[in-house]
């Protein structure tokens, strides 16, 4: 197991979940992704964790992603996200895709383009963060505190619109 980078955010209060209104349940995990191969720790996809967060009620599903699958298969992926889809069912989501973090910065726009056409196929919504502006930690791979902030801020606009 990788030991947590110091400042990493992730489960805290800090982390950009905490900045989405509403009832939020969050099922992250580190390195996981919307393929299989993502995590060393054997398949802990979004499609396999989806279905224990989904309650009768939920109005929207929120699926961030895409920085864990730079290095996988582009098959990997579409079948991932295919999967995600199937067990979201019938209700709406919204995909954020990868931030372009400098340590994988080269190989986010191809993740970015794929998740767009996947979600507009799946008639979900899209939001890219490759434009955001966003401060890393010395890693070039996580997020500072303040990052997180303005991360969760700017997917909060989005959902507030999406639930109306």
């Amino acid at each position: 197991m990788t030991p947590t980078p110091p400042g990493w955010v992730c489960g805290s209060p800090e982390s950009w979940p905490s900045r989405l209104p509403g009832t939020v349940r969050v099922d992250g995990f580190s390195g996981s992704g919307f393929s299989r191969g993502a995590s060393p720790c054997g398949d802990l996809s979004y499609a396999r964790r989806a279905p224990r967060s989904l309650q009768a009620d939920t109005a929207l599903v929120v699926v961030e992603g895409g920085l864990n699958d730079v290095d996988q298969p582009r098959t990997a992926v579409v079948e991932g996200f295919e999967a995600l889809m199937a067990a979201v069912g019938d209700r709406p989501v919204l995909v954020v895709g990868p931030v372009l973090a400098p340590a994988r910065a080269g190989r986010v726009p191809d993740v970015d383009r794929l998740l767009s056409g996947l979600a507009r196929r799946h008639g979900a919504t899209y939001l890219s963060m490759v434009a955001l502006d966003l401060p890393f930690l010395a890693d070039g791979l996580h997020l500072t505190a303040e990052g997180h902030r303005l991360f969760g801020d700017h997917v909060a606009r989005h959902v507030a619109d999406l639930l109306g």
